[in-house]
């Protein structure tokens, strides 16, 4: 389905962005764990504002078995712009099942660092859940205090919002039991977050998440993933949980499954979108050669880390 929106597009070098650009357009977010994947050319068909209008036409989309580049026809260029894995958890089974699939140490590495996270609370329970309409507003004003220093907000520009739109927006997922919020504790602290809400039939999505780089010691965002997994088994309302788009480390050890997808944008055929295309299109080029070269010298995942270890040690200077 369509929906009009205003949605940025960042121009990046790897997650560091560049420059970002606003368009009032349309979204569209088909289900991938549906039985008949989407593809683009259906999703246009379905388009009822024409492609040669005025407004800004633009699509993201999660559909299997395309790949990337850049088309045009008369009306419309047609960016699929990344291809991906997109990694889930079946949580519909059986939890004790799944943690015997992860392996012993790394279920063992787990487990010690979840224990490091429960003894460093006296009063705090380790996780908090919020998913009424009574609870929206209380999960925000723990949540934005926490994305305001985070890696994710000041480096990725990943902005938790605040406005009564957005409350409101959340207090309506509630009312439909499609909202989840879990908020992490250590040191008897609210150290991190993710917002999850759920689509489809059961999906709960790994949305908007962040952590205080001052306790990265007790590695909050593996523990709370690891705890809202554990979570969703119980949870009558999640069949999946989807990990989203990416294929980080933690991805990769919490999975059960992956989904061959792509993304895309669709602008009317005019000569400032080809400009804006071939701009990000060189963009992402440059940075996936880049990304290759630090892959293939397993050197990604460490300059990684010594960008968010900066990004800590200034936090801390302020």
């Amino acid at each position: 389905m369509w929906q009009q929106e205003q949605i940025s597009i960042s121009i990046r070098m790897g997650e560091i962005a560049l420059a970002e650009r606003k368009f009032n357009g349309y979204r569209n977010r088909p289900n991938i764990f549906s039985a008949n994947p989407t593809d683009v050319s259906a999703l246009i068909d379905s388009l009822n504002e024409p492609l040669d209008s005025p407004r800004h036409i633009l699509s993201a989309l999660s559909a299997p078995n395309i790949t990337p580049g850049v088309s045009i026809t008369r009306k419309s260029i047609i960016y699929v712009y990344e291809q991906y894995k997109r990694m889930y958890v079946d949580v519909s089974g059986d939890y004790a099942l799944y943690q015997s699939s992860q392996g012993k140490k790394s279920l063992s590495n787990l487990k010690r660092k979840i224990k490091k996270v429960d003894k460093s609370n006296i009063e705090e329970q380790t996780v908090r859940t919020f998913q009424y309409p009574s609870e929206v507003q209380e999960f925000i004003d723990i949540a934005k205090p926490i994305s305001a220093t985070s890696y994710q907000e000041l480096l990725l520009g990943t902005v938790f919002r605040t406005d009564q739109q957005w409350v409101d927006e959340l207090k309506t997922l509630a009312e439909q039991d499609r909202f989840r919020g879990y908020v992490l504790y250590a040191e008897d602290k609210p150290v991190a977050y993710n917002y999850c809400p759920i689509y489809g039939d059961g999906v709960m999505l790994y949305d908007l998440s962040g952590y205080i780089p001052e306790y990265q010691r007790y590695s909050p965002g593996t523990v709370l993933q690891a705890r809202i997994i554990e979570l969703g088994f119980s949870d009558r309302s999640v069949k999946i949980y989807d990990l989203c788009q990416g294929e980080g480390r933690h991805k990769k050890q919490f999975a059960t499954g992956s989904i061959d997808c792509c993304s895309a944008y669709i602008f009317p055929n005019r000569p400032g979108y080809r400009f804006f295309v071939t701009l990000h299109y060189a963009a992402d080029n440059c940075t996936g050669f880049v990304a290759s070269v630090l892959d293939r010298f397993n050197l990604k995942d460490k300059i990684k880390g010594i960008i968010r270890h900066r990004h800590s040690l200034q936090t801390n200077s302020h």
